[in-house]
Order: structure tokens, then sequence, then C-alpha cells
């Protein structure tokens, strides 16, 4: 059975609307909270809940750090409860919003290759480096100038498995599902 990909309200937006095969769990905008840190209100934990209930198994649930959206806080403790994956986007709305549209450009049918590459695109556009770059966004972030499919290919041949828990990433970066630093390529002819 392939994984569903879950994300919240507020980054789902950002990308325009939610991608083919991404679920969204529900959140309000609001004036008060704006003046704060974020233009969302924060999450109804009750709210997340039912929506991670409904949800069809398995799922991964992509989600910000507490430090970078504090109001989204809930929806990665309570699908680690509920016993989903969970993977941490970028920090960057922007980059998250990014990454969350490429997962959505794999579509429904994901397979362990597809998961891989997921972990290495949350990461954030610093992936596959040496390709062309091209602005993305509103903020006009820097990101491949690469087809969705391209860069996911990129991404799976980049994954390495981290050597705390069964998820992976980036090499020398850390690994989206654990914390851990995933790590760096060792040159050939210096193993």
């Amino acid at each position: 059975m392939t994984p569903t990909l879950v994300v919240e309200h507020g980054i789902a937006e950002c990308v325009g609307g939610a991608p083919f095969g991404v679920r969204v769990v529900p959140r309000r905008r609001s004036s008060w909270w704006r003046r704060r840190r974020s233009p969302w209100e924060p999450l109804d934990p009750e709210a997340v809940l039912d929506a991670l209930i409904e949800i069809r198994r398995p799922a991964v649930v992509l989600t910000r750090s507490a430090a970078a959206d504090p109001g989204a806080r809930c929806l990665g403790d309570i699908a680690h409860l509920l016993g989903l994956d969970v993977r941490t986007l970028p920090d960057n709305r922007d980059e998250a919003a990014w990454c969350v549209g490429i997962a959505g450009s794999l579509g429904e049918a994901l397979t362990a290759r597809d998961i891989r590459a997921l972990d290495v695109l949350c990461c954030g556009s610093a992936v596959a480096p040496g390709s062309p770059r091209g602005q993305w966004g509103p903020a006009g972030i820097s990101v491949p100038a690469l087809r969705p499919r391209t860069v996911v290919r990129w991404a799976s041949c980049a994954w390495r498995a981290c050597r705390w828990c069964a998820a992976g990433g980036l090499p020398g970066d850390r690994c989206r599902r654990c914390g851990n630093p995933i790590d760096a390529l060792v040159p050939e002819g210096q193993e």
C-alpha cells in the first residue's frame, strides 16, 4: 500500500492549493496571530486529531519545525502519537512549499524510492547543487531548474541511510525523521 502525504493548510496554500495526492490538515487565517509570527492561527489539536484519524494509512506527515512554526507544533506530535511517519520540512515557508509541490508531483502511487527522494527533498532548495538554478515562488528562492521527476530521480540517487533510524537524507545534512546528521559522502579512494 502506498503512503498518503499530509501537510497543514498554510503550506498547501503557499503551493497554490493542495497538490494532487496530498491531504491537507485544516488551518484558519488570523489577523491577530499575524502580528506575532504567522498569518495563520495555531492548529486546533482536536481538529488535527480528527483529520489524522480519517487519513488513509500508511501516511507521511510533512511539517516544519516547532521553532519555525510554533502554531503547527501539535501536527507532528499528534502524528507521532498515532504512529504516523513524520518528516521535517525546511524552516523557510517558501522552501517548505517548494518541497511539498515537488512531492505532490509524485502522485498518489508513492514507491519506496519516492519516499527516499522525499527524505532528500525535505532538505530544501539546496538539493542538486550543481544543476542549473531558477527562481520559484513569490519570494524568488533559488531552486533546481529541472522537471520535478528529474529532481526526484536525482534525490533518490543522492539519498543516504541514517545510522539512527530507518529514514535518511542528503549527505552532510540531517535526517528529516530523527534529526541526526547524515554522514557526508566519502570521496573515492579515501574509504
